[in-house]
């Protein structure tokens, strides 16, 4: 008899009325016990629908709901396709995102298995809702599953949410990621041009906030790459990583960067010696060199 109750109130849902849609979805709401697995199919059919207040009221309705049903809740919601606009994530990862913050000892492990999926578009909600938690639960959030996901994903996408996870990690706390910098660095050779750009800008941004984590060495094979972003930034890096080893790091910069053949690395060279030759107690030495 509850479950015809709660066909009779799916039946009088009015798809083209978002006014009835959204009362009749907040009644589903509070009688969620009667019949979870329905009522949540019911609410996830409509938590895509073009209507931002109708999908916050759902998000807030499953939000609520899962201390009730967790695992009916979660294996559900991360399968779904989500869609982000072009500065906010999508509802599907906000859910998660606002279900990891109440409960990040059992989400978190979750999502991090979910990065080995052969589904997609539960390893793209996953990628997406870690980064969107990882300033606030680092403490819960290992490098290598990153790592992982930037060598063996076939996915570019996911891959340049892998790196923008690796750089947060790096700016909140350098020592989480510096065991693991130079795999970071080598596995670059073997990346899609798009995220290697992507991960190029992560790596620029570590030098910036903790250029004692890159080590100098590993930055010269990208001096050897073909696309001229990716030579720029190796020498933008060496300006913030130089200090360290001054004299090596103009020697590379003179060598390879002041001989390529684009503007924007002779440019980005010129800027990164200018860095370095602050730390150089011979001031002749650039000039000799050249």
């Amino acid at each position: 008899m509850l479950r015809c109750d709660i066909d009779l109130i799916i039946k009088k849902i009015e798809p083209n009325n978002p006014e009835v849609l959204g009362s009749v979805l907040t009644l589903l709401g509070r009688l969620w016990e009667k019949d979870p697995e329905k009522i949540l199919t019911t609410l996830l059919i409509f938590i895509k629908f073009d209507n931002d207040h109708l999908k916050e009221s759902i998000s807030k309705i499953l939000v609520e709901k899962y201390t009730i049903n967790p695992d009916l809740i979660f294996d559900n919601l991360i399968k779904i396709a989500d869609v982000s606009k072009y500065i906010t994530k999508g509802i599907i990862s906000r859910t998660i995102i606002n279900l990891c913050r109440k409960n990040p000892k059992i989400i978190i492990p979750k999502l991090i298995n979910c990065l080995k999926s052969d589904n997609e578009d539960i390893r793209m909600n996953a990628i997406i809702s870690l980064e969107g938690i990882i300033d606030n639960f680092i403490d819960y959030i290992e490098v290598k599953p990153f790592l992982v996901v930037l060598q063996n994903d076939t996915n570019p996408q996911i891959k340049k949410e892998a790196s923008k996870i690796l750089s947060k990690m790096a700016k909140i706390n350098p020592t989480t990621i510096k065991p693991e910098i130079s795999v970071i660095l080598h596995s670059l050779n073997d990346l899609e041009l798009s995220v290697k750009i992507v991960l190029s800008k992560s790596i620029l941004e570590i030098a910036k906030n903790s250029p004692d984590i890159i080590p100098l060495d590993s930055i010269v094979d990208l001096f050897s790459d073909q696309d001229s972003f990716i030579r720029e930034s190796a020498a933008k890096i060496l300006g913030f990583i130089g200090y360290k080893a001054p004299e090596k790091a103009v020697n590379i910069l003179i060598n390879k960067g002041l001989n390529d053949k684009d503007w924007i690395v002779r440019d980005a060279t010129v800027a990164s010696l200018g860095m370095i030759v602050e730390n150089i107690p011979d001031k002749q030495l650039i000039i000799k060199k050249n």
